[in-house]
């Protein structure tokens, strides 16, 4: 397990050097601490690879329009892309139309910021390089509005220009001679003005660096001559040809070979802290080379001098190849976060790729609880190897009870912890919901709670998604009231769902009074089938008369397309989960009822359509309990074969213990507790960096207390004595 490394800056909001007065007395924190890595879609140039990092060379603005997020990307020409949110945005991006592109001879085009009004329209606002000799240019700002979110633009002209005769023709910066570029535009809260953000590169050293300009609002569709830049404490220089005053001016002049400077700003309106925040590149010399990224905060947009000092929270011995353009990005679709608006916990970007999420504080807050959009969640263990983080407590919510939990990993890598919210009581019937947290970063943090389905009065439950690797869909088979099944699916990592079909004549048959998908997880054999788990119930079947218990599969040959009931087992079988061996054969473990404390095995070699006899694993000890088993490596990519397995060990439901297996789930020689107190359903997963998942029912006075995440390596099961290989 890595040590998580932060970076934590206490920000006082007050005045940069110079420019204002006395400071108000709130205090802010910002963290940014290591995530998974997520790349934008970004351009793609050639051939169009969805599975390609694309390029991305100026910040990527985003909005909504109903429930589809839109964002674009820009080289020299801008591309866009859409999705369900920002995990989900499709690839590759498409290239969008301008209508001069025709007969341009002005250089390229960068749309570094966006707007949607309330009539529809989407505005833009774009970076253009003139070119000049040789091979630099000077910057101006553009405006251009789309009716079709984007893919199409008309230009409005251009809105901002440095006065002319401010271009330093002998400068020794690589790119620019002069111009105002590199911006952000937002609107205030009330949508009185819109505020232009930009760097400006003018040959008097003190009218470099950061500057303001703005534009009432209602001026959008009629842009030119209403903009206004901020000089000496006034909105009255105009945006063609106007003088500024820098609210961060350049330390070393840009045009010097040792330049020292903040350019190219990003802002968003944090909602957690009610206030702006901007984000900044620092170039150290004519090369632009990137010194850090750096934090600034102002809760009045109208008032240029209240930003604060900026803040290091990033330095570039962190970052890729690409060390430009940072912006922070809301993950939480629910409330339409974007490049403009986040909350407490974002992802952190640097040219299109994020390997950071961002947290913001305020005064007397810790880096964890609850946190809107993206959750870190309570009770985080401190034995090396191993975190838990309790996901779902009964009580919480508006629900009674949570209870059968399921864990996939999606090919993209975002870890969808599912299970059945109970609204009203702990019972197995009554008033049930399937709900779902995710997290984008191995389960350090969590989105919030979303609902999949929720079926009014009747039990929605037994959980089994299984992730498609051609695909990417995670299909989602269920059941209604343990009568009917279901199947939903999600192509968007989990963030949506779509309307459950219902399965029920191709997987079950008439003579059962009681179906259950899984619970648990599904797989996908090697031949592209996939395999869902099941049990049923027939004729006077009870706790009393098990023989009457069977387990079974369901399975689907065109990717999730169309269901078929595969074989049953013998009796007496329940709950069962399964994973494909080497040599190709289907080891299905099974809840038993023969009294034995212990579980039941049988296999398949023709992928789930018959099983052998059923025979006791008279080595997994473990009380009539659901359970779960999982691949974790193979000999070809790792070096060894290794099976996890998950169950209460002992005649009780307690003792949630972890075994593993070298042999393909014949000998089981390793096992740890990971939670001796009580336990019950358990669920195991692998993360994409290669952490142990386990997602169990826990409590103390109860098994049913909560579901709490665990992760853990090799390293802590084995004790040291097992590590994967290089």
């Amino acid at each position: 397990m890595k040590i998580l490394k932060l970076w934590l800056f206490w920000l006082t909001l007050f005045p940069a050097a110079g420019l204002g007065s006395d400071p108000p007395p709130e205090q802010y924190s910002v963290i940014v601490r290591p995530a998974a890595r997520l790349q934008l879609p970004g351009v793609v140039h050639g051939a169009a690879d969805a599975n390609t990092a694309g390029d991305v060379d100026c910040s990527s603005p985003a909005h909504w329009d109903g429930d589809t997020m839109y964002m674009f990307y820009s080289t020299g020409h801008p591309f866009r892309s859409s999705g369900p949110d920002l995990v989900g945005l499709g690839r590759p991006s498409k290239r969008v139309v301008f209508d001069n592109e025709a007969g341009w001879k002005m250089g390229g085009r960068w749309i570094e910021s966006t707007h949607k009004a309330d009539d529809g329209r989407l505005y833009m606002w774009y970076h253009n390089e003139p070119p000049l000799s040789p091979d630099r240019t000077a910057l101006r700002i553009g405006t251009m509005v789309s009716q079709d979110n984007g893919l199409s633009w008309q230009d409005l002209g251009i809105v901002l220009e440095a006065p002319q005769g401010s271009n330093n023709l002998d400068s020794a910066n690589k790119y620019f001679v002069g111009g105002n570029g590199d911006f952000a535009v937002v609107a205030d809260r009330r949508k009185e003005y819109l505020y232009f953000f930009i760097s400006t590169y003018h040959a008097d050293t003190k009218e470099q660096g950061i500057a303001v300009a703005r534009m009432a609002y209602q001026d959008l569709a009629q842009p030119k001559g209403k903009v206004f830049k901020w000089y000496q404490g006034k909105w009255t220089e105009p945006g063609m040809g106007g003088r500024v005053s820098p609210i961060f001016g350049a330390a070393i002049d840009w045009h010097r070979p040792d330049a020292d400077a903040f350019w190219g700003p990003s802002i968003h309106y944090n909602k957690h802290l009610d206030t702006w925040v901007m984000l900044l590149n620092r170039a150290k010399d004519k090369d632009w080379t990137q010194e850090g990224i750096y934090v600034s905060l102002n809760d009045n947009l109208s008032d240029p001098t209240a930003w604060t000092k900026p803040a290091k929270i990033l330095d570039a011995g962190e970052l890729e190849k690409s060390k430009w353009y940072p912006q922070v990005v809301g993950m939480d679709a629910s409330t339409r976060e974007t490049d403009k608006l986040a909350g407490r916990m974002a992802r952190l970007f640097v040219a299109g790729l994020s390997k950071w999420e961002i947290v913001f504080n305020k005064r007397g807050e810790q880096s964890g609880g609850n946190v809107e959009g993206m959750v870190k969640e309570s009770s985080v263990s401190g034995e090396k190897g191993l975190q838990e983080t309790d996901l779902f407590i009964s009580g919480q919510d508006g629900y009674k009870a949570y209870r059968i939990p399921a864990l996939v990993v999606s090919n993209r890598g975002t870890i969808l912890a599912i299970c059945e919210a109970r609204k009203n009581s702990f019972s197995d019937k009554g008033d049930i919901d399937l709900v779902i947290k995710r997290s984008l970063d191995n389960g350090e943090t969590w989105t919030g709670m979303q609902l999949i389905w929720d079926d009014g009065d009747n039990t929605i439950g037994n959980p089994c998604p299984v992730v498609d690797r051609q695909t990417g869909t995670i299909w989602l088979p269920f059941c209604r009231n343990n009568e009917r099944v279901f199947v939903t699916k999600s192509t968007d990592d989990g963030a949506t769902w779509s309307a459950p079909v219902e399965i029920t004549e191709a997987v079950s048959q008439r003579e059962w009074t009681w179906c259950a998908t899984g619970p648990g997880h599904g797989i996908q054999l090697s031949t592209g089938r996939l395999l869902i788990p099941c049990d049923h119930k027939i004729k006077n079947a009870a706790k009393d008369n098990p023989q009457w218990y069977f387990s079974h599969v369901i399975y689907s040959d065109d990717n999730g397309t169309s269901w078929k009931l595969g074989g049953a087992l013998d009796g007496k079988t329940n709950e069962c989960q399964a994973v494909q061996t080497e040599d190709g054969s289907v080891y299905l473990n099974i809840r038993s009822y023969e009294d034995q404390n212990c579980r039941a095995c049988a296999w398949s070699t023709d992928g789930g359509l018959t099983w052998s006899k059923v025979e006791l694993e008279q080595s997994l000890i473990a009380p009539k309990c659901q359970a779960s088993i999982v691949r974790f490596t193979d000999r070809k990519h790792h070096g060894k074969n290794r099976v996890l397995f998950s169950s209460p060990a002992g005649t009780e439901r307690e003792n949630l213990t972890i075994r593993l297996s070298y042999d393909e789930c014949r000998t089981w020689p390793v096992s740890r507790t990971l939670y001796p107190g009580k336990s019950a359903y358990s669920e195991l997963a692998i993360a994409p960096d290669m952490t142990i998942c386990c997602f169990y029912e826990r409590g103390q006075k109860s098994q049913y207390e909560k579901i709490t995440f665990a992760r853990f390596t090799l390293e802590w099961l084995t004790q040291g004595e097992d590590h994967l290989a290089d």
